[in-house]
């Protein structure tokens, strides 16, 4: 460390140190093999500011430019990250869990066209993401006037701006019981409150279908399963 900056730093300091040369009082020992350090009355170490600018709180060895043993506390403003996001509070998962049994909707075409809701959930914070998954069996049971059919899961109604929610039912699988699938979308931007998760149907890329149906087979095994982060 340069002289100067030392003198700098424990000058900063003097202002918060008592002086080191009355019995029990905090010590800043310049010249400590590297930096420099602040050790409490009994001489143990509690900071130190290494040559290289990194500082250590509680530890000799710091490896990055502050490292610190034992809990960093913020009372005010929370903490920012290199993406510029700040995060004021503990990162937790809500999670709700919904059931389907034997949904089918009559006729659909080439526009969207819900088949269900599956249920209602509470959002709790305004600015957290939304992970919805659907793990069931989807099917068209009687003939496909298109090349498929495509689902699609909402949250309120509207599609997920991330990409796709998406499963597709060729129309060679028509009559069949149906395939297994698993959807998952994120969805953003929603405010807190209540949402809505549903299923839509579209006959692909023109047509039209009679009865899409969830849980082909009706064996109660579908589950939609909701996330908050």
């Amino acid at each position: 460390m340069r002289r100067d900056t030392a003198i700098l730093v424990v000058t900063l300091l003097a202002g918060l140190l008592p002086s080191p040369t009355r019995a029990g009082d905090a010590v800043v020992e310049l010249g400590a093999g590297d930096g420099f350090v602040v050790k409490d009355s009994g001489g143990a170490e509690r900071f130190r500011v290494k040559d290289s600018g990194q500082v250590g709180i509680g530890t000799a060895n710091p490896s990055n430019p502050l490292t610190v043993v034992g809990t960093i506390e913020s009372t005010l403003g929370g903490f920012e990250f290199p993406d510029g996001s700040v995060q004021t509070s503990a990162a937790s998962v809500a999670t709700t869990v919904f059931t389907n049994n034997c949904k089918i909707l009559a006729s659909f075409d080439e526009s969207w066209a819900k088949i269900t809701d599956f249920g209602t959930f509470t959002k709790l914070k305004a600015g957290s993401a939304i992970e919805v998954t659907y793990n069931g069996r989807i099917a068209v049971i009687d003939p496909l006037n298109a090349n498929g059919a495509r689902f699609e899961l909402r949250v309120s109604n509207a599609p997920t701006s991330n990409g796709w929610a998406r499963a597709a039912f060729k129309a060679a699988e028509v009559g069949s019981d149906g395939i297994p699938v698993s959807i998952t979308g994120i969805f953003t931007g929603l405010g807190s409150g209540a949402h809505t998760i549903s299923m839509w149907v579209q006959a692909f890329p023109i047509g039209s279908g009679t009865r899409a149906f969830l849980d082909a087979g009706c064996w109660s095994s579908d589950h939609i399963i909701v996330k908050e982060y």
